[in-house]
């Protein structure tokens, strides 16, 4: 948005407060906003309520799901997967888990994963390789905040919970926030290994991800996505 200052400059400067527009100005950022199946395309769910936080993870499972959606569920976990290493600034693709690496048939996605005596809000597993052993498992944790703070034990649990289910390098941990406070802040800094982005971070390298996807069609998926993006819009970037 930076490098395109001057020729909106220019135009204030000539009154002309509507210059041509092209969607590949924002493209960098949002992905093709005049992509039909893009999120910005569709509406968002108007209920008259807010969704709460186990909803909007339930509903994102259920979008991520191999068990529902087949080959598109294990795209969508991919494209996900990738879109939180974006937002985390994690550049090095060796360095990162990949679900479409899993062994077919393995890979499983879950809202409210139970870790010991908690839950972690959503999971995703699958094995790499043809054992099932924990130096095969591989293991990404998302933990997500709408209008919550983190508790001073969770993420520390929910390590110890991934650290017992893989071998080294064989997990990931992300906390996925609307807004960063004083006290999300000091919890990161006690939890340096867990990488905290924020929903419109992730939902703009999503979108990106996704647009890659031939497949992926607007529909409920998309509705969902800008039904989150309306709820943190405003709170964070």
């Amino acid at each position: 948005m930076v490098e395109h200052l001057p020729v909106l400059n220019q135009a204030a400067l000539n009154a002309d407060w509507a210059p041509m527009y092209f969607p590949i100005v924002l493209a960098s950022l949002y992905g093709d906003i005049s992509a039909g199946r893009h999120f910005f395309s569709m509406q968002g769910l108007d209920w008259g309520i807010r969704l709460t936080e186990p909803q909007v993870t339930s509903a994102l499972v259920h979008f991520l799901s191999p068990a529902v959606y087949s080959d598109a569920g294990a795209r969508r976990c991919a494209a996900l997967v990738r879109a939180l290493y974006r937002a985390a600034g994690r550049t090095d693709v060796r360095l990162r888990l990949d679900p479409l690496l899993a062994t077919p048939g393995t890979l499983r996605v879950a809202a409210e994963r139970r870790t010991g005596n908690r839950r972690i809000d959503i999971a995703l597993e699958w094995c790499q390789g043809p054992s099932t052993d924990k130096t095969s498992r591989r293991l990404v944790l998302i933990e997500c905040k709408f209008d919550h703070h983190i508790t001073s034990k969770q993420l520390p649990a929910y390590r110890q919970y991934a650290q017992r289910q893989t071998a080294e390098g064989g997990y990931a941990l992300f906390l996925l926030l609307d807004r960063r406070t004083s006290r999300t802040t000091r919890s990161i800094a006690r939890n340096k290994d867990w990488q905290p982005v924020t929903w419109l971070a992730v939902l703009r390298c999503l979108e990106q991800e996704l647009l890659q996807e031939p497949d992926e069609e607007a529909g409920g998926f998309a509705s969902l996505r800008r039904t989150i993006w309306n709820m943190a819009n405003g709170r964070s970037f």
